[in-house]
């Protein structure tokens, strides 16, 4: 005698199920632990998000305030004093020379960098490994 799907007894589970909204949660959290992942992971990243946009508007409207010669205080008026004062001849060589030195630090940095890091993860073993490693960090 064979029985049919309507007559089999479905497997007894390993665990009894939670009963209520816990379990449910539960329930959805397991079948779905990217819902999961991403409900941990909101709160910081949103916290994060809220200060360093917070940071770069207050910066922004701080640069569209100017300063007072004579005292040296911030004067709270809207005004694009500050950015006429960027296109200054002595602000303009200041400007070339800053982005000058950042891209050839960053071009001497890849240099140095770009070798360590390949034979840290291509031929370091053991101690040497775990020593490059923390000298990165």
């Amino acid at each position: 005698m064979t029985l049919t799907a309507a007559q089999a007894k479905p497997a007894p589970a390993l665990l009894p199920r939670a009963r209520g909204l816990r379990g449910a949660l539960s329930d959805l959290f397991w079948r779905r632990p990217k819902l999961l992942l991403l409900l941990m992971l909101l709160p910081p990243v949103l916290w994060l998000g809220i200060v360093y946009i917070g940071s770069l508007f207050a910066l922004l409207l701080q640069s569209f305030f100017s300063i007072d010669e004579f005292s040296g205080l911030v004067n709270r008026e809207f005004t694009l004093k500050t950015y006429g004062d960027l296109l200054q001849a002595a602000n303009l060589d200041i400007i070339l020379r800053t982005v000058t030195m950042a891209a050839l630090v960053t071009f001497a940095s890849a240099i140095v960098a770009f070798p360590i890091a390949y034979y840290a993860a291509r031929y370091a073993r053991g101690r040497w490994k775990a020593l490059f490693y923390l000298g990165i960090m």
